[in-house]
């Protein structure tokens, strides 16, 4: 009798062992399909047709302001992008420093205290705001060499930086295939909030004008961005020529100004459709050393962005948060 028993109870453990087992399975595939359900209507494009980003399908236009991570205590991050989204904001802007995560020639790189651009990104997320990724590999940004790290020069004493040279692209090559994995589960089309990629900066700027490594660059940015997020560039209005490359996004730069349609016509040369962007509005400006403090008259600041809003145009205040350079 203690053996019938014995085997009853072990028929019944094992039936409900595959009861739960089918309910774990069902469960995991309903989840399954809600997430690709999910991720099947992300997508951040460009509406030709009609002169405008779409944002799940829908018109979009984002208003953002500059504030790199870098540049603040990584406990004012939330206080920071907190008072963005109070403004109005509904995404933030950011450059990726090379340097400071690769700080020298060897495979340590740093990624906690002000260096954890992962959890700036889940803040992003976390105070609804979409983001804007530049990560060069050059910046500007006024900082040091524009975020290279110092060492590429002792190791390379005759590279040619932000060219088709082939030891600058095998360093590049390298440094993406640490940062850009990392930034994968944070693309819009995989559930993030980044919405768009910057391929170099300001390239139209420098006198190189290589054409060929600006190609290698976008593919180089698309092999890992594919189309779970823009592709985008950034110039001066004068300087697209050099600074633009085929299949990227065409933005501009510019501060206020009395008149604004003239840096639109000169975007519209390079770009005849797809909606306006200034990429870089300059509410403010650098202060160099030995130099007064720059002020910047908030009339004109506030009607040149009436006059952009005004032209449907997407914008970026260039910064919204300064900061300081640290360790200087």
């Amino acid at each position: 009798m203690l053996k019938i028993f014995e085997f009853f109870v072990i028929l019944v453990f094992f039936c409900a062992l595959s009861v739960n087992s089918q309910l774990i399975l069902e469960s995991n595939v309903q989840r399954a399909v809600v997430e690709e359900t999910f991720l099947h209507g992300r997508k951040f494009e460009v509406d030709y047709e009609n002169d405008t980003f779409l944002l799940d399908g829908k018109p979009f236009r984002y208003i953002s302001g500059s504030f790199h991570y870098f540049r603040a205590p990584r406990e004012n991050w939330r206080q920071k992008l907190r008072t963005m989204r109070a403004t109005g904001l509904n995404a933030v802007s950011t450059y990726v420093e090379w340097s400071l995560h690769n700080p020298k020639d060897n495979d340590q790189y740093v990624w906690s205290g002000m260096a954890d651009l992962e959890h700036f990104l889940d803040l992003a997320v976390q105070e609804d705001l979409l983001v804007i990724l530049r990560p060069g590999p050059y910046i500007c940004a006024e900082r040091d060499m524009g975020g290279f790290p110092y060492w590429l020069l002792t190791k390379y004493p005759k590279i040619q930086l932000r060219t088709f040279d082939s030891d600058y692209l095998r360093e590049v090559e390298k440094w993406y295939g640490v940062l850009m994995p990392k930034m994968q589960p944070y693309l819009y089309g995989n559930g993030g909030p980044i919405i768009m990629v910057q391929v170099e900066n300001e390239y139209g700027s420098f006198k190189a004008c290589d054409a060929n490594y600006m190609k290698w660059l976008r593919d180089e940015t698309l092999k890992y961005v594919q189309d779970k997020a823009l592709l985008f560039t950034t110039d001066g209005p004068g300087m697209l020529a050099c600074g633009s490359v085929e299949n990227v996004f065409a933005t501009i730069d510019f501060g206020p100004s009395k008149t604004i349609s003239g840096y639109w016509e000169k975007l519209r040369k390079f770009r005849p459709r797809g909606p306006l962007v200034n990429s870089e509005y300059y509410p403010g400006w650098l202060t160099h050393w030995q130099e007064g403090m720059q002020r910047v008259d908030t009339e004109k600041v506030v009607k040149t962005l009436d006059d952009m809003l005004h032209d449907n145009a997407s914008v970026n205040f260039y910064m919204f948060f300064g900061g300081t350079n640290f360790g200087f």
